[in-house]
């Protein structure tokens, strides 16, 4: 592999732009954004998702690498809101996601692959929480045990906020999940970052009745685009140079005081076991 690739190869010209795009967080770092996004509002949902192990993180890093690719993110998500600003409809628009997404995994990531699926498909009662599973999240396996009740609990709980919103079912609303892996599974790493954009009405939210009652049908009718970029991690294993940019970037662009994972209703980090 080219190692002189990503943030390494800033004299590239997509590279370059990838790398300019945060520089609203450098340039405005003495001007907080005081708009509070909490990854959802009456227009859409941003949901923001961590899956991590400690089988993952070598034992002799300096910086661990989970919570590298957690900065990433943070920083990632601030950058797509600084550019957003107030506007609560920008604020959830996926073009706006997406190109933040694109400017991050240019600089970081190599094998980016996008994908579009229709999902047209009824499932009831707990076969719902395996679909969404299958959908959202994958973990080279059926979860099972704490993992598999974190999973129905995260879902109950954001199809609960989703229910709260009052959806009249005349509205066409963005959904877009964010997230980050870094784990060993069934002697399976992934390292990557993921972002999955689609779209809900009312019919969406009845997941949360569906996963609670098996009598209750939930309709699969909409379309994903799957996005998935997989970390530098030769380079970051490997190439000093590369490591230095990343922790280099880090400092310069933080995500000021917004730790998105830790303040957004809609972001969950689970534990891969």
């Amino acid at each position: 592999m080219n190692l002189q690739t990503g943030i390494l190869a800033l004299d590239n010209e997509e590279t370059k732009n990838a790398f300019l795009y945060f520089d609203v967080l450098s340039e405005l770092k003495e001007t907080q954004n005081n708009t509070k996004f909490t990854g959802i509002n009456k227009y859409g949902i941003v949901e923001l998702v961590g899956m991590t192990n400690k089988a993952a993180a070598r034992a002799d890093e300096t910086n661990d690498l989970n919570s590298v690719l957690e900065s990433l993110s943070n920083i990632l998500i601030s950058a797509v809101l600084k550019h957003a600003g107030s506007d609560e409809k920008a604020q959830v628009d996926p073009k706006h996601w997406l190109a933040g997404y694109n400017a991050l995994v240019s600089l970081f990531c190599h094998n980016y692959s996008s994908n579009t699926k229709d999902y047209r498909d009824k499932k009831v009662g707990k076969e719902v929480v395996q679909k969404v599973i299958e959908i959202g999240f994958d973990v080279n396996g059926e979860p099972s045990n704490l993992m598999k009740e974190a999973i129905s609990k995260y879902l109950q709980q954001q199809a609960e906020l989703m229910n709260n919103m009052g959806f009249d079912g005349t509205l066409d609303n963005p959904y877009t999940l964010i997230g980050f892996s870094n784990f060993i599974y069934n002697n399976k790493r992934v390292c990557c970052f993921r972002a999955y954009f689609t779209k809900f009405d009312t019919n969406s939210v009845k997941v949360t009745r569906s996963c609670k009652s098996a009598q209750q049908k939930f309709d699969f009718n909409f379309t994903i685009t799957h996005c998935n970029a997989d970390f530098m991690l030769s380079n970051w294993e490997n190439n000093p140079a590369f490591k230095q940019k990343v922790n280099d970037f880090i400092d310069k662009h933080q995500a000021g005081d917004h730790p998105f994972f830790d303040e957004c209703q809609t972001a969950h980090k689970f534990t891969v076991v």
